[in-house]
């Protein structure tokens, strides 16, 4: 099966586990356990309610975008996903540009509004309003108890999922197809930054899926990355939950 066909493949195993049979899953489990659906006072999902619904949608795409691409495609798990060596280096590299892309990243938001301002009639803001309320009744100091279940949910599985698919599936299927390394980084950058669906955010989160995309390229180890995006993740929800004027 050729690069370019493997990548359409979980791409669209990708996008109907998460708006098909996530949400099928999730209805069944809601049936079956006759789970209500409450909400907090600003409309947004109870937390409860809310992590239940993205721990469904992330087995979803585990089986889905995984598991049956893997099947389909006739491929072995440690063949497809390169596992080196622990490189401290590399992980000491990646670190250090985390750090100071984390920092960076104010800047590259300034630009990003700037340039969705010229978009008429858009409606970014409102849905980054939206977006903000949701996370402020998920991951706040209220509920601290929360704290474990948001960091298994929100930064280790997404750590692990995104980066087997967006780097270790499809950035090195774009690489073999067009023969150039910043091709693959840059497009499937792109694509993870797209799914996401925060066109407000797109190029911090391209930004950063490039700086993790060279860092798997180079190191060939997909552990790299996954501990820098579960880094990412984990800062940014410690710190609603326990420094919430930080964020803000």
């Amino acid at each position: 099966m050729s690069p370019g066909t493997q990548v359409m493949m979980v791409l669209l195993f990708f996008i109907s586990a998460y708006f098909i049979v996530g949400p099928l899953l999730f209805v069944l489990f809601a049936v079956v356990t006759d789970l209500p659906i409450p909400e907090t006072e600003d409309g947004a999902l109870d937390p409860l309610f809310a992590y239940t619904h993205a721990a469904i949608h992330f087995i979803a795409v585990f089986i889905m975008a995984i598991l049956v691409f893997l099947k389909v495609t006739k491929q072995k798990f440690n063949l497809v996903f390169d596992i080196a060596k622990f490189s401290l280096k590399y992980f000491g590299i990646g670190l250090l540009a985390f750090f100071v892309f984390f920092f960076a990243a104010n800047y590259l938001q300034v630009i990003n509004q700037w340039l969705i301002d010229f978009i008429p009639n858009n409606s970014f803001y409102q849905m980054r309003a939206a977006s903000e309320a949701r996370h402020n009744a998920w991951f706040n100091p209220d509920i601290k108890s929360y704290f474990p279940f948001a960091i298994i949910i929100y930064a280790v599985l997404p750590a692990i999922l995104e980066e087997l698919i967006f780097r270790g599936i499809i950035m090195k299927n774009l690489i073999k197809m067009s023969g150039k390394v910043h091709f693959g980084v840059i497009v499937s950058s792109l694509l993870f930054a797209a799914i996401h669906m925060q066109p407000w955010n797109l190029l911090p989160m391209t930004a950063m899926a490039m700086l993790f995309g060279y860092i798997y390229h180079y190191s060939k180890d997909i552990r790299i990355p996954m501990l820098l995006h579960f880094i990412n993740n984990a800062v940014q929800i410690s710190l609603l939950f326990y420094f919430p004027g930080v964020m803000a």
